[in-house]
C-alpha cells in the first residue's frame, strides 16, 4: 500500500529550503545559491516497517519547495491546497526571516 502526503516548505529567500530538500531527497549538498522560481516539486519514498502483522506501507512524500521572494500572504492558495503539513524555514543569522 502506498500513502502519499504533500508537504510544503515555506520561508524567506536564501534560508536553505532547497538545500534541505536536496540533502534529504537526493543526499546532495551544494553551498551554491540557486533561487527557486514558483515551486519545485520533489518526491521521497519511505518504506515503513509493518506493525502488529499489518502489511508494509510505502510513504511517498511529495515535497513542495515554494519560492521565498513572495510574502506568505501572497502565496497562491493552490500551492498550499491539499497539503498534509508545512515546514517553516528561517535563518538564525537573519532575524527578519523568523518574523516575516
Amino acid at each position: 500500500m502506498v500513502i502519499a502526503k504533500k508537504i510544503c516548505l515555506i520561508g524567506d529567500f536564501a534560508v536553505g529550503k532547497t538545500s534541505l530538500i536536496r540533502r534529504y531527497v537526493d543526499r546532495q549538498f551544494s553551498d551554491e545559491y540557486l533561487s527557486t522560481v514558483g515551486v519545485k516539486i520533489s518526491r521521497k519514498r519511505l518504506d515503513l516497517a509493518p506493525v502488529n502483522n499489518s502489511p508494509s506501507v510505502q510513504l511517498q512524500l511529495i515535497i513542495w519547495d515554494l519560492e521565498g521572494r513572495t510574502k506568505f500572504e501572497a502565496i497562491a492558495p493552490g500551492y498550499l491546497q491539499g497539503a498534509s503539513g508545512a515546514i517553516v524555514v528561517g535563518a538564525l543569522d537573519r532575524q527578519t526571516t523568523l518574523t516575516s
